[in-house]
């Protein structure tokens, strides 16, 4: 039941990533990509370096599972990520 929860934080991550690039794209910038697993893997790598109950740790945790209904924890996020 995880994956389905991280796959919903990706696919949320997606889109607000999405929408908020948008917004500040130029007919130069065509030539862009984000890869919103890339980023999502990338957050959860700095939540692996951030100490467990910073400030740091606690709002990643809180980006990487926003919306998912679920208060997933770090060893789920890694462990569903490592797959």
């Amino acid at each position: 039941q995880t994956c389905s929860y991280v796959s919903g934080a990706v696919a949320r991550l997606g889109y607000s990533l999405l929408r908020d690039s948008l917004a500040h794209v130029t007919p130069s910038d065509a030539g862009i990509f984000l890869s919103p697993l890339s980023v999502y893997y990338a957050l959860t790598l700095a939540l692996n370096g951030a100490g467990p109950g910073s400030k740091t740790h606690t709002q990643l945790l809180e980006v990487l599972t926003a919306g998912s209904g679920n208060a997933l924890q770090e060893d789920a996020l890694n462990a569903e990520i490592s797959k």
